[in-house]
């Protein structure tokens, strides 16, 4: 499964219009898409609208019984060395899925 969640901020309703998202989520499936073909996988992929994405991924992969969760995320520009590499949803699926969880990030630009 592929699953994209489109995160709503509070003071809009889940189903506003978030035409730049949305379209962001459909170039992200598709590339998923074609990366599991790669590989002779078929894929069902689903676009969701949620108020917090961690949450609704972690939701997904417990309801469907996956065994490991693959998740793409840019790293955050680090302003210390303590500062956290990544956001809050990787962050939340690493320390709430039921899984294994696999991040796969771009290099850190030099």
């Amino acid at each position: 499964m592929v699953l994209t969640a489109i995160e709503v901020p509070p003071g809009l309703p889940l189903e506003a219009q978030m035409d730049d998202e949305e379209a962001e989520a459909r170039v992200v499936v598709g590339e998923a898409r074609a990366i599991a073909e790669l590989y002779g996988v078929t894929v069902e992929a689903r676009i969701v609208r949620a108020r917090a994405a961690g949450e609704t991924i972690v939701a997904a992969v417990t309801d469907d019984g996956i065994e490991i969760a693959v998740l793409g995320a840019p790293r955050k520009q680090r302003t210390s060395a303590r500062a956290p590499v990544f956001g809050r949803t990787v962050a939340y699926v690493l320390t709430h899925a039921p899984c294994r969880v696999m991040v796969a990030a771009p290099p850190p630009e030099s």
